[in-house]
């Protein structure tokens, strides 16, 4: 169902309304599609991957996880608020284990998300470039896409 005067887009044949409402609960994140989800952006100062880790957590968020069940949805939310041209840390790493890329929960990164002859180049820790994933060294200083978990964790 299409509501006159709402933005919305359909992915992959699901409906989704991307009205940005006020239900983070956490200050600074901003809830798209509804409160589906809370992002913060922060992008000064910058930090390396596990400063970024920090911050997140200790704000009650954690660094953006993309799962290919939402990956399109989420690339969406993305592109609307202009994260294009630079690298933002994200939650995922193989830090492990080279080459097995896991989200912060542990999870497989199972994705076509990858940029271009990029699925790993030696960096240990993930990035969001243009809507897609890159390594880098953890140790890069960057800026970071913080999320709040929501009632649907995805």
């Amino acid at each position: 169902m299409v509501i006159p005067g709402r933005r919305s887009v359909t992915v992959d044949s699901i409906y989704v309304d991307v009205t940005v409402k006020d239900k983070c609960e956490l200050p600074g994140y901003t809830a798209y599609i509804g409160g589906l989800f809370c992002i913060k952006v922060v992008e000064q100062p910058p930090f390396d991957w596990m400063t970024s880790n920090t911050t997140c957590n200790q704000d009650g968020g954690h660094l953006l996880t993309m799962k290919s069940v939402v990956l399109d949805v989420k690339k969406y939310v993305l592109a609307t608020i202009s994260l294009l041209g630079i690298s933002y840390w994200i939650g995922g790493d193989d830090l492990d284990v080279e080459g097995a890329w896991k989200w912060s929960d542990g999870s497989p990164i199972i994705s076509d998300a990858w940029s271009q002859g990029n699925s790993s180049n030696g960096g240990d820790c993930l990035t969001l470039h243009n809507l897609a994933f890159k390594d880098a060294e953890c140790s890069s200083i960057l800026p970071t896409i913080c999320e709040q978990s929501t009632v649907f964790s995805i």
